[in-house]
């Protein structure tokens, strides 16, 4: 039986008008499939006088300087796009990248957008209100955070503070956890950013009629965090910012809380307490048998922790140590002359701190933090040669 193709004028498949293509494309039958060339309509040479070598090595010329052209005009672009990327960079501003989601939570697509540096200021003084305003609900900035940790001898944050409270296990030391065990308010206290906010304390400790309390920290964690920030590529701006707040801030809970002393209120004497010391206490099988050498022990180390940390600070923030300095000194001048303008340590601490850093012309902004992190990386070598050496552990006889 013979066969009829698809282009037979009887064949079922042929369609009038149409031709079959691959794929289920049609085009007119009547149409060229094959692309027509794009060429100027006043231009009536024919391909026989494009093909000769005159007319030939014209074009090519003439493609090639088209084609340097293009890439000149790309690096042209790619050299302003730098210019204004290092004008942005030059003028404080920061790449920001917004994250967006689906409505059922997936995510959507990631940009980046530029933030002045009057925008991060704004965000940061936007984090500020809302401390104050946890502080002024009496809030703790700790509170609801994760991290608990199941050991031997309870939850805890961290292995040292476990370690600690089964250090100061004596029967004449009452000793509390203040995350868990403690009902009492956390205390009132303030930031290096004139930002009123309350501290949570780590352990509560009551010898007698005394109370204290104790804030163990790591000296080592200290190096640490300042090596990476100051020499990792991958070290930010934030990062330096975050390191400036816990270190001052510290300093400023210890100042406050010398303060109170001095002015006689019933508050807890904090006691400043190191890992670098408590690690060394349990490799020398260190007991305290009595609440008398608890005390010994524990005043000798905060004495030399505290010390260490004001020269730790005063080497990495000179200008912030100043300003506190100077604080103290309008605190204590309205103690000796008014003492009954004082109604509120805190409040009368924050205003000092103001007073300081108008007298010394400190610009607590967000620019004067970013300066200093970038004297600081391009000066890593002398910022070493300025901080002390690292903390010794204390005898504990």
């Amino acid at each position: 039986m013979p066969t009829i193709s698809n282009n037979h004028p009887q064949s079922p498949l042929r369609v009038e008008g149409l031709t079959l293509l691959k794929e289920g494309q049609e085009v007119p039958a009547n149409c060229s499939a094959v692309r027509k060339r794009n060429r100027n309509p006043n231009d009536k040479r024919t391909g026989w006088q494009f093909n000769q070598p005159h007319v030939r090595k014209k074009i090519d010329i003439w493609n090639a300087a088209q084609k340097r052209r293009a890439r000149e005009n790309a690096r042209f672009r790619a050299e302003q796009r730098q210019k204004g990327l290092y004008q942005k960079l030059r003028e404080g501003a920061r790449p920001s990248h917004v994250f967006t989601k689906h409505p059922d939570g997936t995510p959507k697509n990631c940009y980046e957008r530029w933030v002045s540096i009057d925008g991060q200021e704004g965000q940061r003084q936007s984090g500020i209100r809302r401390a104050c305003e946890l502080a002024q609900k009496r809030i703790s900035p700790t509170s609801g955070l994760f991290g608990l940790k199941e050991y031997d001898n309870g939850y805890f944050r961290s292995l040292a503070e476990a370690s600690t409270a089964a250090f100061i296990s004596l029967p004449d030391v009452k000793i509390r956890y203040a995350e868990t065990q403690s009902t009492e308010q956390p205390a009132r206290s303030a930031t290096i950013n004139r930002q009123p906010t309350l501290r949570q304390d780590d352990f509560h400790v009551e010898v007698g009629d005394r109370k204290y309390k104790i804030q163990v920290k790591g000296a080592a964690s200290w190096f640490k965090r300042l090596e990476w920030i100051v020499t990792s590529p991958l070290a930010t701006e934030k990062q330096f910012r975050r390191y400036r707040s816990d270190l001052l801030n510290l300093i400023s809970e210890d100042v406050i809380n010398q303060l109170e002393l001095s002015l006689g209120l019933d508050v807890r004497e904090q006691l400043l307490s190191s890992t670098t010391s408590l690690w060394s206490w349990l490799r020398d099988n260190v007991t305290l048998d009595s609440k008398e050498s608890f005390l010994r022990l524990y005043k000798r180390e905060s004495n030399r922790f505290q010390r260490y940390l004001y020269t730790f600070a005063e080497a990495v923030f000179p200008r912030e140590l100043e300003v506190i300095d100077r604080a103290v000194e309008f605190f204590l001048q309205v103690k000796e002359q008014a003492p009954e303008m004082i109604g509120d340590v805190v409040d009368t601490y924050i205003e000092c701190l103001a007073l300081a850093m108008e007298e010394l012309g400190y610009e607590d902004h967000i620019r004067t933090i970013h300066s200093n992190f970038y004297h600081w990386r391009r000066n890593r070598s002398r910022l070493w040669s300025l901080l002390p050496r690292r903390y010794q552990p204390t005898k504990w006889n």
